[in-house]
């Protein structure tokens, strides 16, 4: 299926911002700087690694517990899946 433009009514709605990142450059440095900021519990966390200040890797496994407003307790995934594919003025779902 695909939504060309006009092919769906327009319908006044109101949207809430679940998150923002914001980016940003120092005088000096070629890299970006960069935070993102997301509302609380929008989604479970996915499994992710960090290095502890002893220098150890530590995993901490995805926990999807508790309540969510993109996702069922206990939902085992897969998440943050491609729905839809942009190609100049028309949106595809895939």
């Amino acid at each position: 299926a695909s939504l060309k433009p006009g092919a769906v009514k327009n319908k006044k709605t109101k949207l809430a911002l679940v998150g923002v990142h914001v980016v940003g450059s120092a005088k000096g440095n070629p890299e970006l700087i960069w935070a993102t900021f997301e509302h609380m519990d929008n989604t479970p966390n996915a499994e992710y690694k960090y290095i502890d200040v002893n220098g150890a890797e530590k995993l901490v496994p995805q926990n999807t517990k508790g309540k969510w407003l993109f996702s069922q307790d206990g939902a085992t995934g897969p998440f943050n899946q491609t729905l839809y594919k942009a190609s100049g003025n028309t949106i595809t779902c895939t």
